[in-house]
């Protein structure tokens, strides 16, 4: 069974309502989001790093 933040991260799309999730859980899921994005950089995935920042910037916005 997964966790609440890995089924948070894997299915997390802008249209979710993500105000439900606990600002503590939201935090590590950003931590869990940067450290995929530099790793899909460091693998030149631009692609990929994109989508996640973008998927960053959302929850950044949603955490305010």
């Amino acid at each position: 069974m997964r966790t609440v933040k890995e089924k948070t991260k894997k299915d997390l799309k802008p249209k979710d309502n993500v105000k439900n999730i606990p600002k503590d859980e939201l935090v590590l899921i950003i931590q869990d989001l940067e450290e995929e994005m530099k790793m899909a950089s460091l693998k030149l995935d631009f692609e990929s790093a994109a989508k996640i920042r973008d998927q960053i910037q959302f929850l950044e916005g949603v955490s305010d």
